[in-house]
């Protein structure tokens, strides 16, 4: 029998999988967890809880889904862009972007409600969101869809398309404006949102995906951005045609030329190949691999007269794919090229005469020989030319599946005609990708074309520029495309690629860099590594950054965003809606999984989390820290929903409590007024009776009888009798309205005295009310509420509102989420070896915490008794403070093998874990 004491100093190694759980040997062993959710390691050790989100928005449409884009112009100007099906939206400082307010002049207590706003010009279906509404308040603060307009009216219906009910809202009285959401129209279909990738520079957006024409989204100011097909100049191009085909142009130059093929070689013979198929003669025919020809005139075998892509034999054979041989060749024939589709309306072609290259657009097609096309470059002649190069990117060859900079290039790559291919720009001209010159001259500034020759065909499907090289991922591996020469330019003649691993990622997750590293989902979903370069081995590596936390991926990872501030975490996406997240810091050699999971519910029979369906991460309008979005889905009173959300701040110790943001899809009621405030004589005295109030403009109403007026103020007197060090506290100043004399003036007992009798600014100051509204988006929730820093009863949401138990100036409200850490096995007391399976008393255990309030701890989560916080001077009225502590809890599980201990958060309060000290006695086996 051994007592211990050991010390989990540290929780950075994360969440460990339980195959670990015999690795105590592993040196990270003593600092992993069994279980962190809501939790997050941070690179220096400790555990914090994540801060809660905030309501944003709805999608635009709740049964559909929607990806969350990235755009940083610079770190003051940054947006969210929502792309979901045929639609585009843009959140920045935020909040969504609306367009200009309109005027509401009436509005109806009916079912549905009726707006009046004179010329509006909206459409049936746009999104609008209405405040300052005198009377009928029911209205402000919400989002609705516009239905059934006329010139000067709207209906509103909820997203869902539901009308609302008006019939029970107070009557209007005046004033209100309306804004419609910012939308643009896009092209992209939910199913093919997954798959989009992106490049940007500057103010424009570029946009890849294998089933539509690259596009550019630019930006032109906060509500005025233009998407826009790019319009390629002089390339990609496919490779020279290398058969005896020919082309003749019209004419050189000018619109609305003609481009044809006379190219025909005679059939001789057709016959069964030996394997079914049809394999017709023609004497010295040209065609190789690949080709496609259309064959006419076959009498006999007649079945070989239609268009095929053919497999070479010699010089005088060739075989239809997929043909099947069924009559006897009798004569004739006649087999032509097959050059043009009817989807290559807009494709380019490039063609030689001697040693001058000329270009054209293709703008309607005739045949497969024949089409009509403008003249971008004049042709250097109108003789038949086999020297000829039709553009990479057409409706039906597809397009290219993603897009970076590199080394002042646009590169696109991963095009279905050409899948392991990479394309770069003319330097700094990322729309023209010339070959050459017109006189036949590759420059150092031409664009470059290269494949990743590998002896099997993996699609390009995501590039990244690094200082090694052109990072490129592909189905099979990863790769760096880069100069063939040291320290040289890549240019079109000075250019190698080497496959550096072989691992593989998933089409539908873009990757994320996070210092030098670039993180990736591996082609299964189930692992995630990072691709760097090492010194030692003079290449790149990608290490398995789950493997000591292999269940974290068994649900398949999804699309990934990296917060740099104020730690180093990747976000990530699962398959069963949980949001995994990685604290990663390479140089400190720090890997630690935790996992979130939001408030809430996605069922009706709340039994499963809400499902998050995308991420990303942009700088704070203060770039004081990187913002993490979401779009989380969630079943709201019985309907499914889809919200725009945000992580609120972690809370720090300068922060007032009754700003601590710690529930889910929540809003913050702030009472303020936007009136200044002088405190009367008597206001400083606590218990003073009839001190008045003067506001500097109409804000009271006879029914405030029984408000409480209130003031925040930082106390820098104030001092912790724990730690001198910490001086300063918020402090609340507090007086119960007791006669109404005027829209300007109220009497009132003072309940906490006020510092002085100065002048409160406007929004300096607040009227608590005795309900939370404008919770729309949580009707029929139960929801937790941070009411001025004190934890107050849970409360369900009915027609928006949730009533309190006591009044409020200030609130948080929202989803509860608990946040839980249990340790592993602990491993420590035995006298002969390991404590592994022996058994053991665990007698107590003390939990130091930093900026934390409330909390439970136990051997398991069913067993839990409160954290007790020591006992301070607190001011009458004011909340238990959120503080550092050591917090004894005394064990009662008595004897038993595991030695586990959890803890468990779930009050609207912030939590870091700095240290678990256990005192636990084992039982050596005798």
């Amino acid at each position: 029998m051994v007592r211990a004491s050991p010390n989990f100093n540290a929780f950075d190694a994360g969440e460990f999988a339980p195959i670990t759980e015999g690795r105590t040997d592993l040196s990270r062993y003593g600092f992993a967890c069994r279980i962190l959710e809501n939790f997050m390691p941070r690179v220096i050790g400790p555990a914090s809880r994540r801060p809660g989100t905030s309501f944003i928005a709805s999608t635009r449409y709740p049964d559909k889904d929607a990806l969350l884009v990235r755009f940083e112009y610079s770190t003051e100007q940054a947006y969210v862009l929502e792309f979901g099906d045929l639609y585009v939206r843009f959140y920045r400082n935020d909040g969504p972007l609306l367009e200009g307010n309109k005027t509401i002049s009436g509005a109806t207590a009916a079912n549905p409600v009726v707006l009046t706003i004179t010329a509006h010009g909206y459409s049936n279906g746009d999104d609008i969101e209405v405040s300052g509404i005198a009377g009928m308040v029911q209205l402000n603060g919400r989002r609705f869809r516009v239905a059934n307009k006329t010139a000067n009216t709207v209906e509103l219906t909820d997203q869902h398309g539901g009308a609302i009910d008006g019939v029970g809202y107070s009557a209007y009285v005046s004033g209100g404006t309306a804004a419609r959401v910012y939308t643009l129209t896009t092209t992209y279909q939910e199913a093919d949102l997954a798959q989009l990738k992106f490049a940007q520079s500057a103010d424009i957006l570029y946009i890849a995906h294998t089933e539509y024409v690259p596009r550019k989204l630019q930006r032109y100011g906060a509500t005025n951005w233009v998407l826009s097909q790019i319009d390629f100049q002089d390339g990609p191009y496919l490779p020279v045609n290398s058969a005896q085909t020919t082309l003749t142009p019209s004419a050189a130059s000018g619109a609305g030329i003609t481009i044809s093929s006379a190219t025909s070689i005679a059939v001789t013979g057709a016959a069964n190949n030996g394997a079914g198929a049809i394999r017709i003669t023609s004497a010295n025919h040209g065609w190789k691999t690949g080709d496609k020809i259309d064959i006419t005139g076959v009498t006999g075998t007649t079945e070989a007269n239609a268009t095929w892509t053919i497999t070479r034999v010699n010089a005088n054979t060739y075989d239809l794919n997929g043909s099947t041989f069924v009559n006897a060749y009798g004569s004739g024939g006649t087999a032509r090229p097959h050059i043009f589709e009817a989807t290559d309306l807009g494709r380019l072609i490039r063609i030689q005469h001697s040693s001058t290259w000329g270009y054209a657009k293709i703008t309607a097609y005739s045949s497969a020989v024949q089409v009509t096309a403008d003249v971008l470059s004049n042709f250097g002649g109108t003789t038949a030319s086999s020297a000829w190069r039709l553009g990479l990117y057409s409706q039906g060859g597809g397009y290219p599946s993603c897009v970076t900079f590199y080394e002042g290039r646009l590169f696109w790559g991963g095009c279905p005609l050409t899948p392991t291919r990479v394309d770069g720009s003319m330097s700094s001209n990322y729309e023209t990708f010339s070959p050459s010159s017109t006189a036949s001259v590759v420059a150092d500034d031409n664009a470059v074309a290269y494949p990743l020759d590998s002896g099997d065909v993996n699609n390009v499907l995501w590039m990244k520029d690094d200082e090694k090289g052109l990072l490129v991922g592909t189905k099979g591996g990863e790769w760096v495309v880069r100069a063939n020469t040291l320290n040289g330019a890549l240019t079109p003649t000075n250019v190698k690629a080497t496959r550096a691993t072989t691992y593989g990622s998933y089409e539908g997750s873009q990757p994320v860099r996070t210092g030098k590293d670039i993180i990736f989902v591996q082609r299964k979903r189930r692992k995630i590594r990072n691709l760097n370069y090492t010194y030692e081995i003079d290449g790149f590596n990608a290490g398995d950054l789950t493997i000591l936390s292999g269940h974290i991926g068994r649900l398949e990872f999804g699309q990934l965003a990296f917060q740099s501030e104020p730690e180093g975490w990747v976000w990530m996406t699962r398959g069963d809606g949980q949001l995994p997240v990685l604290t990663y810091d390479r140089d400190e050699q720090k890997i630690g999984w935790s996992r979130q999971i939001m408030g809430g519910y996605q069922d009706a029979a709340r039994r499963r989390p809400p499902i998050v369906r995308s991420v990303c991460s942009i700088p704070d309008p203060n770039d004081a820290r990187d913002e993490v979005w979401l779009i989380v889905q969630r079943m709201i009173n019985g309907r499914t929903e889809r919200y725009v959300e945000l992580f609120a701040p972690e809370w720090e110790n300068s922060d007032d409590q009754e700003q601590a943001f710690y529930v889910d899809s929540g809003l913050i009621f702030d009472g303020r007024q936007a009136q200044s405030l002088q405190p009367g004589a008597g206001a400083t005295v606590k218990g003073t009776n009839g001190v008045p109030f003067t506001a500097g403009g109409a804000v009271f109403q006879p029914t405030d009888v029984g408000r409480e007026i209130s003031m925040r103020w930082f106390d820098f007197t104030a001092l912790d009798p724990e730690d001198p060090a910490i001086q300063g506290a918020w402090v609340s100043a507090k007086a119960r309205i007791t006669g109404y004399v005027s829209a300007t003036q109220v009497t009132a007992t003072i309940l906490a005295a006020w510092p002085n009798l100065d002048l409160v600014a406007a929004n300096g100051w607040r009227l608590s009310a005795g309900a939370l509204s404008n919770l729309w988006h949580l009707e029929g929730e139960t929801i937790t509420v941070n009411a001025e820093g004190a934890t107050h009863p849970d409360v369900t949401v009915v027609n928006g509102r949730a009533p309190l138990t006591r009044a409020v100036g200030y609130a948080v409200a929202g989803l509860k989420y608990n946040s839980r850490l249990q340790t592993m096995r602990i491993e420590a007391g035995a006298a002969d070896g390991t404590a592994q399976a022996k058994v053991k008393r665990i007698n107590e255990v003390t939990f130091r915490v930093l900026q934390s309030l409330g909390g439970e701890a136990g051997p398991d989560f069913t067993n839990m008794v409160p954290l007790k916080y020591r006992t301070t001077t607190i001011p009458m009225g004011e909340p238990p403070p959120i503080g550092d502590d050591d917090c004894r809890v005394l064990w009662e599980k008595g004897y038993e093998t595991k030695g586990r201990i959890a803890l468990r958060q779930s009050a609207p309060f912030p939590m870091t874990v700095i240290a678990v000290l256990p005192q636990v006695t084992t039982y050596d086996k005798g």
